[in-house]
């Protein structure tokens, strides 16, 4: 039975090299290399689309800084997914195979094709187990791009309260959100970061955050605000494998 899965599970990967255009050859296991995500791609990356026959597009950040285990975030899905690294293949770009994690519209269960445009930008196809293309597009380099800023006026200006950073350390925080792509924030223990601006979601704002040059301890991956009924802002804060970090409130400062 197992033999079974692993032939069933080769067919479907070669079938994949019959789409977008490729011709079907035999397979020759020397155009393949099994070495991980390629160092060149080890980052995060940004992107959004349309699938094929839906008019609601979504957005997501694919976490590949791991060799042979990524995450993808779909924020206007609300939803999470594992991406299982397969094979790297002749022209440098990657196969990956997306299983649900978290979320009932994720991708489960589909093969992604990742391809090197150039430095900054990646191609990304997505495909059925049975080699049928479902969306493709471009992703963008997490720190080079930026979306259409839908910020809720509500959230704008200074906020500060206690949290609990990404090393579990408890500390404050000063957030300071603005309209524009590029928040940022404060620790009073000492570190820094950016809040990219990345989705507006029911009544959350999502933002990336990035610790500057040499506080990568004191952030998180995907942080969000909401505003409470009494006024409050509501922080949450999750890592890359989308576990909570805390959840606190902040107090309007300015």
């Amino acid at each position: 039975m197992k033999m079974l899965k692993i032939l069933a599970a080769a067919s479907a990967i070669a079938l994949l090299a019959g789409c977008a255009g490729v011709a079907q050859q035999p397979v020759d296991p020397g155009h393949y290399t099994y070495d991980g995500i390629p160092d060149q791609m080890i980052d995060a990356w940004v992107g959004a689309a349309t699938p094929t026959g839906e008019k609601t597009g979504w957005t997501f950040t694919m976490d590949l800084r791991k060799k042979e285990l990524s995450v993808a975030t779909y924020y206007s899905r609300d939803c999470q997914s594992m991406l299982k690294y397969q094979r790297t293949e002749a022209n440098g770009g990657v196969l990956l195979l997306e299983q649900g994690r978290s979320g009932k519209a994720c991708f489960a269960n589909h093969y992604v094709r990742l391809t090197q445009q150039d430095l900054n930008s990646l191609s990304y196809a997505y495909y059925t187990i049975e080699g049928k293309m479902t969306a493709e597009g471009t992703m963008r380099r997490s720190g080079t791009t930026g979306f259409k800023v839908n910020m809720n006026q509500a959230l704008i200006g200074t906020w500060s309260g206690p949290v609990t950073l990404a090393n579990g350390q408890n500390t404050t925080a000063q957030v300071s959100i603005g309209p524009s792509q590029v928040s940022s924030v404060k620790y009073a223990s000492g570190c820094q970061s950016r809040l990219l601006y990345r989705n507006f979601l029911r009544a959350s704002v999502a933002f990336e955050e990035h610790a500057n040059s040499g506080d990568q301890a004191c952030a998180g991956v995907i942080t969000t605000f909401s505003l409470a009924k009494d006024g409050r802002l509501l922080r949450t804060n999750a890592n890359a494998q989308g576990q909570k970090i805390s959840e606190t409130f902040l107090k309007r400062v300015r």
